[in-house]
């Protein structure tokens, strides 16, 4: 967690460390979602910047490599494993919902940049 109240020079206030490699992360909330590689979704409470806390890891294990939250879900990606969609609204107790694999799955989705999502409905984009 970083103070940014004075940007220069910002401060390091809190700090957790995390199973997996995190690749991406994004807020929503009281918490941070991380996409850490075979770990899986990992989802943090920032609701105490000083001293955040992991409160669930799991999902996918396919090379996670990017995040996005919109509403009460979660929609990851992976290497491998295509893209999958995780109901947050508990977020101490995620629920997976679904799962696409795009045809030819056996091939790395590297190049996917980032994940969209617009009228509840998700896409991978490059």
């Amino acid at each position: 967690m970083v103070d940014i109240s004075n940007p220069i020079p910002p401060a390091i206030i809190g700090a957790v460390p995390v199973p997996g490699r995190p690749f991406d992360l994004t807020a929503a909330g009281h918490y941070a979602y991380v996409a850490a590689e075979n770990a899986g979704l990992v989802v943090v409470d920032v609701s105490d910047p000083v001293s955040p806390a992991v409160v669930w890891s799991g999902g996918h294990e396919h090379s996670l490599r990017t995040v996005a939250v919109a509403g009460d879900y979660a929609y990851v990606a992976a290497w491998w494993g295509g893209l999958q969609i995780i109901d947050v609204s508990e977020p101490t107790d995620p629920t997976i919902v679904g799962t696409e694999v795009p045809s030819g799955a056996s091939l790395p989705l590297s190049p996917m940049k980032r994940i969209s999502v617009s009228s509840a409905t998700p896409s991978l984009s490059r």
